[in-house]
């Protein structure tokens, strides 16, 4: 499914998929304009204008990697995820070890919805929109299993950005790195350990990538996702760039999102 975009100065968009022999080739109708998404982020009553905190394009392409219905994103924050993506899932959970994580996420669910219903024919689209349902709890990413909302319902992925780590203002020591990186392996297994024992079959998230250091220019690439998923029974996906991740980076970032799939085997 393309990511929503400024596509207003181009008459005529086509995908084009190549599938095993072949190439499939369509073109795009409809699309959304791109002016809902600026509303969507000024609108909010806790709002996105500055670092640090995950992109409504980039959220809404992680939820583009599951088909599942139900949603849960434990590292939540200000709920950006379930904003972005009221029109595309049934349910999300939201969890975050932060009260006040929960608090602004609850309202900006409840300010989205308005806009969602408001704007609702920039997507060109019959029929009501019927947001998806949100539930929250103040919960350890790393304590899964004492949730006391998890959706047993075998229709459930997890989606998040997570945590990536410092949100360095300056290009990090190399040694800044490799401290971050021992801190992520160690939270990231805990994790996905706690996902493997809910047997949640789906998890999308984000690692970072390092796009230069105080010594080099060259990416810090994680090449730990091995260690995370060693002692469970999820695998890597390749995903649509035939590789296990795809590197999403803003301008004049100093970390990268490496977006992973991991499927149970």
């Amino acid at each position: 499914m393309p990511n929503f975009g400024s596509w207003k100065s181009l008459k005529q968009w086509f995908l084009v998929i190549p599938l095993n022999d072949y190439w499939l080739v369509g073109r795009v109708d409809t699309y959304a304009n791109q002016e809902f998404w600026s509303v969507l982020d000024l609108e909010l009553p806790h709002k996105s204008l500055k670092s640090g905190i995950i992109n409504l394009k980039l959220a809404r392409s992680l939820l583009n990697l599951t088909k599942k219905s139900v949603v849960w994103d434990p590292f939540c924050g200000q709920g950006r995820l379930i904003v972005a993506g009221l029109d595309l899932k049934r349910k999300f959970l939201a969890s975050d070890i932060a009260t006040n994580c929960i608090l602004e996420t609850q309202l900006n669910y409840l300010q989205a919805k308005q806009i969602w219903s408001k704007n609702w024919q920039y997507f060109h689209l019959n029929g009501n929109f019927l947001p998806a349902e949100l539930v929250t709890e103040v919960l350890d990413a790393r304590t899964l299993s004492k949730s006391k909302n998890f959706d047993t319902s075998s229709d459930l992925a997890i989606v998040t950005e997570g945590y990536l780590g410092t949100n360095f203002t300056q290009p990090p020591s190399l040694q800044n790195i490799q401290t971050e990186l021992q801190k992520l392996i160690e939270l990231w297994s805990e994790v996905i350990a706690q996902a493997s024992q809910l047997k949640i079959s789906e998890l999308v998230f984000c690692l970072p990538v390092y796009l230069r250091s105080k010594e080099s220019k060259q990416k810090m690439w994680p090449q730990f996702q091995d260690l995370l998923i060693k002692k469970t029974n999820y695998r890597l996906c390749y995903l649509c760039n035939q590789k296990p991740g795809i590197l999403y980076s803003r301008p004049k970032s100093l970390v990268g999102h490496w977006i992973v799939k991991l499927v149970q085997t």
